[in-house]
């Protein structure tokens, strides 16, 4: 945001006792808002039961779109009558030129700091203000000031501490330390995990960490906090560890912090905190509130569940923007946001939040503040090389280019092959699967891809992307997590079962030992999101590099197109361990129907349909063309699991179930196989089928290219 910005500033005050910024009550209040002119309107927002029951909707893990709507209409009622749809038509014209553009929330009644206004929408669009490309969406506390930035002697500048804790829960703690030094190897900024990483972080020995480094000449200018959030009292804290080895978790409330990092406001210049609700906060102060008011330049803070692929994203996001790319701190915040939109069963994107100042300006840099002049980055600001590539003519830039390709090519090109696993969506599951299944899937993944060589580079939405020396060593590990995951699924619950689409290719990528990137990294993305449940497809690519007998069982399904190829991706379809044995198809000999078994670990077979939230109740959905005789079928009859060794079948009703002739009691289990025939309540018969067999479909080009 270097360039002239469009500002709209939204000041606040309540009219009932303005002096007192805590002072809220439920039901009717009214505020004055101060206008263009400097003149006061008087608007009136209903604290109702309604709003409040939708405030804490927004709070839960996958918020009803209808709630986050009905909240945007509320906003936009209440600034109504301030001339809202005016502003909203300027702020709309504003983005159409490409400019930055900044909506200031200033209010010194702190509940209003509590609404999202991120989803205050346009009139004439619809468009939440959160969701426009370049429109920053800032709060500020009235009549407070930034404490000046202090010179550092060192003339590295300051240093990013990062502090986590896993007192109240798991915690990514090694995803954001990797996002963090990652971008500084890729930068010049220095982060030594031993001495910048305060694992199992309490109050005493985050106070040593910054106390230390003040005192060594090179004090923290960005603090990376990363655990839950929980109750401190009728407020909202951080959650850490207790000072003493059997202590339990300690709830950190706003103004212990406070109290602990503003005596650094000086030289700690940006605060992130990566926690469930640190932004919330309707009767007292939020925890990024408190630290804005005492003085500290930037708090960065998520007032919604902030769900483990968005915590991460926000730490890959913000610190390569800020260090790799050179922008500015509102720019890279921006940047975190649009990541976090493309998730969209979450509202990570509409809960994070920017407590910054208009006097500090629009363009901040936390890691140069204070920096003395002369320094190796004062010489040679990152906008100076932006500046003079402008003046530079075409011959000219298209020699950097080839130097550049030419040089990246040499230094950090390499043949890998590349793993994508998606969680698939599933119609027996109510959204998207809980983090506690995708940390499930990472932690599967990692433990198959150790023992060859691989690592998981990137996380993304419900995907991992995997990278191996070959596509021998990639194989093995699809096959090793093939069992670790049936092995799991078959201990789980049917709801909580995992279910993947699986994309493997082979293709040239830019690598230096922790980030990947490159075309390649977005085929394997795509050739994922091509497969089915249950289903590993293979570029051409893969398959060429893998075994004969595996190209042998391998199947072509289909062609994909990437933008940047000017070429069709031909996909093969390499067989889920041990489905060419298994029953494929069921019967129901009373009525004639066939129905496939879905791709799935575990199947669920009875009458019942769907439940009142819309999820499927059964996977094969048992109809018996006499009512009387349905009746006798149990709602949940029998679940038939996947093993290693094939399926079997776990009658779950106390109704009768037969297996070949052999009554199953309840929770008793017994193999299912092809040609298996299963008698339920005397009244309907089952025979399972197995798919026919079919030779292997090479063509000349497989032929010629995997040989």
């Amino acid at each position: 945001m270097s360039k002239e910005a469009w500002s709209l500033i939204f000041e606040f005050a309540r009219t009932d006792t303005p002096e007192d910024p805590y002072a809220f009550r439920f039901g009717r209040q009214d505020y004055s808002l101060r206008t263009t002119h400097g003149g006061r309107k008087r608007v009136q927002l209903d604290w109702s039961d309604a709003l409040l029951n939708d405030l804490d909707a927004l709070h839960e893990p996958y918020c009803d779109p209808a709630v986050a709507q009905r909240v945007g209409r509320t906003l936009c009622s209440f600034l109504e009558p301030s001339g809202w749809s005016w502003h909203a038509q300027e702020l709309s014209a504003a983005v159409q030129e490409s400019g930055p553009v900044i909506v200031t929330i200033r209010s010194a009644a702190a509940e209003l700091y509590a609404l999202p206004w991120e989803l205050l929408p346009l009139e004439a669009t619809g468009q939440c203000v959160g969701e426009l490309p370049g429109v920053l969406v800032r709060y500020e506390w009235p009549e407070t000031h930034t404490v000046p930035a202090k010179l550092i002697p060192d003339a590295r500048g300051g240093r990013i501490l990062m502090a986590w804790s896993n007192a109240a829960g798991p915690v990514p703690a090694a995803e954001h330390i990797s996002g963090i030094s990652t971008a500084c190897e890729l930068s010049a900024q220095e982060f030594v995990a031993d001495r910048d990483v305060v694992a199992h972080a309490t109050v005493g020995r985050l106070a040593d960490a910054l106390e230390r480094g003040s005192s060594e000449g090179r004090p923290a200018a960005v603090l990376h906090l990363l655990c839950h959030g929980g109750r401190a009292g009728r407020t909202w804290g951080l959650m850490l560890d207790g000072e003493g080895p059997d202590d339990e978790a300690v709830a950190v409330d706003a103004w212990r912090l406070r109290q602990l990092l503003a005596p650094h406001a000086a030289t700690l210049r940006l605060v992130v905190v990566s926690a469930c609700g640190s932004a919330y906060g309707r009767e007292f102060d939020s925890i990024p509130q408190a630290l804005h008011r005492a003085g500290i330049e930037a708090v960065v803070a998520s007032r919604f569940p902030l769900s483990v692929p968005g915590s991460i994203r926000l730490a890959e996001t913000l610190y390569e923007a800020m260090l790799v790319q050179h922008r500015t701190l509102e720019d890279a915040f921006l940047e975190v946001r649009k990541h976090l939109a493309r998730d969209a069963a979450r509202l990570d994107w509409a809960g994070l939040q920017l407590y910054a100042r208009l006097a500090d300006g629009h363009a901040s840099h936390p890691l140069e503040a204070g920096r003395p002049r002369g320094s190796q980055a004062e010489q040679a600001p990152p906008e100076l090389s932006r500046v003079d590539l402008v003046g530079l003519d075409l011959p000219e830039l298209l020699e950097l280019r080839g130097q550049v390709s030419s040089t990246l090519s040499s230094r950090f090109e390499s043949q890998q092959a590349l793993l994508c696993i998606e969680l698939a969506d599933v119609a027996f599951r109510a959204g998207p699967a809980d983090p506690e299944l995708q940390k499930r899937c990472y932690g599967l993944l990692a433990e198959a891809s150790l023992p060859h060589h691989g690592r998981i580079f990137a996380t993304q939405g419900e995907s991992l992307r995997a990278c191996y020396p070959g596509v021998k060593d990639a194989l093995r590990t699809v096959f090793g997590f093939i069992e670790a995951l049936t092995e799991y699924n078959y201990r789980a619950s049917r709801e909580n079962q995992l279910v993947v689409c699986m994309g493997l290719h082979y293709g040239p990528v830019l690598s230096n030992g922790k980030l990947v990137t490159g075309v390649a990294v977005e085929l394997a993305a795509r050739i994922a999101s091509a497969a089915g449940q249950s289903e590993v497809l293979l570029s051409q690519n893969a398959l060429n590099q893998a075994p004969r007998v595996t190209q042998a069982v391998c199947q072509p399904v289909s062609t994909i197109k990437h933008a940047d190829l000017d070429m069709a991706i031909e996909l093969y379809r390499l067989p889920w361990t041990g489905d060419q044995h298994l029953p494929s198809v069921v019967e129901i000999e009373e009525s004639g129907e066939e129905m496939s078994l879905p791709k799935q670990d575990i199947i669920a077979f009875g009458r019942l349909d769907s439940l009142a939230d819309g999820t499927r109740a059964n996977d094969i959905v048992l109809t018996h063309p006499d009512e009387e005789s349905q009746l006798s079928i149990s709602r949940w009859h029998f679940e038939v699991r996947r093993t290693m060794e094939g399926y079997v079948l776990r009658a779950v009703s106390g109704q009768s179930t037969e297996v070949d002739g052999r009554l199953v009691a309840q929770g008793e289990e017994v193999p299912v196989n092809a040609g298996s025939v299963v008698r339920l309540a005397q009244v309907m018969t089952l025979r399972f089928r197995g798919a026919e067999r079919r030779s292997s479909v090479r063509d000349a080009v497989t032929v010629q290219h995997g040989s």
